[in-house]
């Protein structure tokens, strides 16, 4: 094939454009010339007309609108066309074009392809001297057209598009699932395959699109179901209302259309020609850049038509400047790239030059690269998604919204509001940081596709606000008390509510940080309507509130007011006597929840000295005591044992609980983690707290010290527990004793030590948790210590039940063989279970026995130590697991170490089935092929072959070894294994159901340095290069889609 753009002969679709012969056409800006055809219709009468009736069928997926041009065999220049609006598929075709009328939406597409005749010009008309360039002068067509259409396929091309809604980005990937099994069916419906539904209506629209006209009395399916029923008669429909041909023979509409060059003309010199063309590889980056602006532009527009983005107005400006500014840079874009296609085809600008573009656009430092884009607006979602879930909580507390109870108001509104001289006291909840400003806004402003690049990102380093899982809780609970203070003073006069999002951001000061890190997200602004009398005060609640509302103020300024200025409260204490407003809920509860200075103790004492409740506890459940115990953080510089041994003298009750049933002693085992913890709980057991005291889900202190606490003194706890006479036999609700606890969470030196302890108090050994599984079990499961075989001894020899199955089917063999990683061990432990009589033939309900499930999981090098001893006790090596495997494909698909091969010799000469295969037909040649270790693969082929395994069988898919080879192309002497494969006389000419033989998979995949190489052998030993995917994907056609044909022009040459 010449190398000259200018005197190739193009091939395109006709995406519902109307050609016929002698069609002249402009390909430097895809247009077809208007006015008549080059040749009158008594020329045209001589052309020739082949009946070429066939039809394909294929399902396009979801993806890349790459895959989907590949589909069609669009070229590079017409891609980017399409994508800039110069060319409009009609019709089938114009899925193409399609975009989503929901961010929450997924679509398949299956494509019906049928043809019926193929029509051309006969060759006198081009070649004899009797017709030249100077004749299309005469139809006033030479000053554009640069080609004529010599050649079209007739036939019908039609789509049926599947889409499925749904309501979170997390059920994206299920939708995108149910639609490519619905398409499957509806491509075995067409394929003439039988297919029912299953009688439930499905939530699955269908479009149907042709390029024909259907009968009066055919509906166009619109549900998956209406089209499984359509497709079973879409071959009659079809060839009933297509187009007919002379002969009333079916002809349909032009689907395909082959372009002459006007330049090959006698007489052509000067005649307008295409110089250059952007090859599918670099249209392949714009178009991928250009659906990430698409799919930037969807989910722009599914945010600013939510409803509640309406209401959160800096938000909703934020968005809409962002709008502005990529609407612009979109059209300038636009512009940008038809001018370039024109331009570089016409010769007069450069491939280079659309590379410099493409380079910007996928620079990450440019404002408008599409995945800069694309993180900032998930930015917006995730704080939008933030704001809903408050928004939904909101709406749980019911509130009735009057002129004084308001959700989101209009700055203006707020204003009006608490201006009133009603209005005394106005509370906000303000969502303040919706209002941040926007570095990024600013460089998308200031950027063009002109404007220098600016390499330094302003965008602030810090973690967004609303995936701090501190601030959002708090948050939460901020809601919680507003909304419980809403209520109580909905019907007080002199009192405004309002949860708004202010339009300014106001920068928290050094204080209001140290005191509340998430202060800038959301905060109580208390506003005053009357002057203060006491002007010096700091604190912002003026007294009469406190008159008003007893505690709420207090609780509100110990929450949100800053810590450095924590004294007013004390003042306050000392004006005014609040005592009688404490309720349900003191602030001491507040102080120790949200206090975090040195000097909390002293605080703690002022309140118990003013006769405060120390007993008070939340709605709950919680008391002082508790809410120290759980909310102590490990930066916190006061002593926290202080401030137990102060609330214990006070009386405080060391038995409450919590409505979970949770104490302090099971808060603190939990959450407390310094070296004095040991200390603290001997208070609260010199205390009299009851050590025997189980939560709602069964737990004791012990499993809580267990669950939480690591350290090299936990025995210290255990013996201290002991001698208070806790019950170590006590289960919690899934049936785990302290001993079931410690085997799956402790791991330090002391372990035997501990178990000692526990035996000597008489713990069952044989206890089982819900799912049967004992201590044994555990220990085999989860222990990695190096003294393993010590503790499994230990258990054996005081009585475990060796041979104890789990409810499915697991005895401790099989998990050890599952989960155990020690080199030096796992021989040991096995020789162990074996000596005390363990069935080393036990089954899981799934079928694994030991020699399986160690082929699946066992990584280390001793595999095969472990396998000659389990074979050597009888193990059944022909096991197969729930999918048709034993333990030869198992090794084969999961094992990547370099004994390979010693493992595989072993099994082969222990008798296993070589020819086994798995419920989807694959033997252990083909995972061999496709999942083996990357070096030395090629002598354990050998063994198999030599030991008798079927090279020529095929899996259900229709691959054979040498497909599943050439499928990843990762091995290193991928060359040497293609020829020993093609030596045993493998079918060189295999493909799969989907119509891919080895060699498309290999221009697809394989690495530059085999694929000559590799090419070059399936040649030799006939493999058939015209073959077609269902897609009518070719192997050259992968291959361009990789390399330019300069690069690969060796290997062109053999195609």
């Amino acid at each position: 094939m010449s190398c000259d753009v200018s005197t190739q002969v193009l091939e395109i679709p006709t995406l519902g454009r109307p050609f016929k012969l002698g069609t002249l056409y402009n390909a430097r800006t895809d247009e077809i010339i208007p006015g008549n055809a080059l040749w009158s219709d008594k020329e045209l009468k001589a052309c020739t007309n082949t009946r070429n009736e066939s039809a394909i069928y294929s399902l396009i997926a979801p993806g890349q609108l790459s895959d989907k041009f590949l589909e069609l065999n669009v070229n590079g220049s017409l891609q980017i066309n399409i994508l800039t609006g110069v060319v409009v598929p009609k019709g089938s075709a114009d899925y193409l074009t399609k975009r989503k009328q929901t961010f929450h939406e997924s679509s398949v597409h299956v494509r019906c392809y049928c043809n019926t005749a193929l029509k051309e010009v006969p060759n006198h008309l081009l070649e004899d001297d009797e017709f030249c360039y100077s004749d299309v002068a005469k139809i006033g067509k030479n000053g554009t057209a640069t080609h004529v259409v010599t050649q079209i396929q007739y036939g019908s091309e039609s789509t049926f598009t599947l889409t499925k809604r749904y309501k979170d980005v997390k059920d994206e990937q299920e939708a995108a699932d149910q639609l490519a099994v619905y398409g499957g069916h509806l491509l075995q419906v067409l394929r003439g395959q039988t297919m029912t539904t299953n009688g439930n209506k499905s939530d699955v629209e269908c479009l149907f699109k042709s390029d024909f006209q259907l009968p009066k009395n055919v509906k166009s399916p619109t549900t998956y179901e209406e089209a499984i029923k359509f497709a079973g008669k879409f071959t009659q429909i079809s060839s009933d209302s297509m187009a007919r041909d002379v002969g009333n023979e079916p002809l349909g509409a032009p689907c395909i259309v082959w372009l002459y060059p006007l330049v090959l003309l006698p007489a052509s010199d000067g005649a307008p020609a295409l110089k250059n063309e952007i090859n599918r590889t670099l249209a392949s980056e714009c178009v991928r850049h250009m659906q990430g602006y698409e799919e930037v532009d969807t989910k722009l527009d599914y945010m600013l038509n939510d409803p509640l983005v309406a209401k959160l107005n800096p938000f909703h400006e934020k968005l809409q400047d962002f709008r502005q500014h990529f609407s612009s840079f979109l059209s300038e874009l636009n512009a940008k790239l038809r001018d370039m296609v024109v331009n570089i085809r016409s010769g007069l600008d450069t491939i280079a030059s659309f590379k410099k573009l493409l380079g910007r656009l996928g620079n990450e430092q440019f404002a408008y690269n599409p995945n800069r884009l694309s993180l900032w607006l998930e930015d917006k979602h995730k704080e939008l998604c933030t704001m809903r879930r408050f928004h939904e909580q909101i709406t749980t507390h019911q509130l009735v919204y009057t002129t004084t109870v308001m959700l989101f108001p209009m700055a203006d509104m707020l204003r009006k509001q608490t201006a009133k001289f009603t209005v005394r006291f106005a509370y906000q909840l303000a969502f303040a940081s919706l209002a941040r400003p926007e570095p990024f806004l600013d460089l998308v402003k200031n950027q063009t596709l002109h404007t220098d690049i600016v390499n330094e990102d302003p965008a602030p380093t810090e973690k967004l606000w609303c995936e701090m899982n501190d601030v959002v809780k708090r948050i939460e609970k901020e809601i919680n008390i507003f909304a419980e203070l809403i209520q109580e003073k909905t019907d007080v006069k002199g009192f405004a509510f309002a949860i708004t999002a202010p339009d300014t951001y106001i920068e928290p000061t050094p204080s209001e940080i140290e005191a509340n890190t998430d202060f800038k997200m959301t905060e109580f602004r208390i506003v005053i309507t009357e002057d203060d009398s006491d002007s010096d005060s700091s604190v912002v609640v003026h007294r009469k509130q406190i008159h008003h509302h007893g505690w709420d103020a207090l609780h509100m300024l110990i929450r949100h007011y800053p810590i450095d200025k924590m004294m007013d409260i004390v003042r306050l204490l000392v004006d005014t006597d609040i005592e009688k407003s404490w309720d349900k809920c003191n602030p001491l509860l507040s102080l120790v929840r949200f206090y975090t200075k040195d000097n909390l103790i002293d605080f703690i004492r002022l309140f118990l000295e003013r006769g405060i409740d120390v007993n008070c506890k939340d709605l709950e459940g919680w008391n002082a005591l508790m809410s120290i115990c759980q909310c102590y953080k490990h930066n916190y510089t006061y002593k926290l044992i202080d401030v137990v041994r102060l609330f214990l003298e006070n009386g405080i009750d060391v038995n409450c609980k919590t409505k979970i049933g949770n104490n302090a002693l099971y808060l603190l085992c939990r959450n407390y983690h310094k070296n004095d913890l040991l200390d603290i709980v001997q208070l609260f057991l010199e205390s009299g707290i009851d050590v025997n005291s189980k939560n709602n889900d069964g737990w004791n202190a012990l499993h809580f010290v267990i669950e939480y606490y690591h350290e090299e003194d936990m025995i210290e706890f255990f013996r201290m527990f002991i001698q208070k006479g806790i019950d170590v036999n006590c289960k919690n609700n899934d049936g785990c004793n302290v001993l079931l606890a410690l085997c799956r969470n402790y791991g330090k030196d002391n372990f035997i030590d501990i178990l000692n302890l526990l035996l000597g108090r008489g713990i069952d050994i044989n206890c089982k948790d819900r799912f049967g599984e004992n201590a044994l079990h555990y220990v085999c499961t989860f222990c990695c210590q190096d003294y393993a075989t010590e503790i499994v001894e230990l258990l054996i020899d005081s009585g475990i039940d060796v041979n104890s199955k789990t409810e499915e089917g697991w005895n401790a063999l099989l998990l050890l063989c599952r989960n155990y990683q020690k080199d030096d061990l796992i021989i040991e432990i096995v020789e162990l279970f074996i000596q005390l009589g363990i069935d080393v033939n036990c089954k899981t309900l799934d079928g694994w026995n030991a020699l399986v499930v160690l082929c699946r999981y066992y990584k280390r090098d001793n595999l095969i130590g472990v396998a000659r001893l389990l074979i050597k006790h009888g193990v059944n090596v022909n096991y197969t697991t729930f999918d048709g495997c034993n333990a030869l494909l198992h090794v084969c698909r999961y094992y990547q170490k370099d004994n390979l091969y010693d493992i595989v010799k072993l099994l082969l000469e222990s008798g296993i089935d070589v020819n086994c295969k798995s419920h989807a037909g694959l033997n252990a040649l083909h995972y061999l092929c496709q999942y083996g270790p990357r070096k030395n693969v090629i002598e354990i082929i050998r063994l198999l072959i030599e030991n008798g395994i079927d090279v020529h069988w095929k899996a259900k898919d229709g691959c054979n070894a040498l497909i599943a080879l050439c499928r990843e192309c990762e091995k290193e002497n991928l060359a040497d294994i293609v020829r020993l494969l093609l030596e045993k006389g493998i079918d060189v000419n295999c493909k799969d159901n989907e119509g891919w033989n080895a060699l498309h998979f290999v221009c697809r995949k394989c690495p530059r340095e085999s694929l000559y190489a590799v090419v070059r052998l399936l040649i030799i030993y006939n493999i058939d290069k015209s073959v077609m995917t269902i897609g009518l994907a070719s192997a050259r056609s992968f291959l361009l889609n990789r390399y330019t044909e300069h690069d690969v022009k060796d290997i062109i040459q053999m195609l």
